[in-house]
């Protein structure tokens, strides 16, 4: 594990989108939305 997660996952996400596009906003900028 990373560190304390605050909420649902605002920081887990922001994380992750330069791992993966997972994110709607990410996704947007890469291409079409996975989802």
């Amino acid at each position: 594990m990373e560190y304390s997660m605050p909420t649902s996952g605002s920081q887990f996400a922001t994380k992750r989108s330069p791992l993966q596009p997972m994110p709607k906003p990410t996704s947007n900028k890469e291409g079409p939305p996975k989802g």
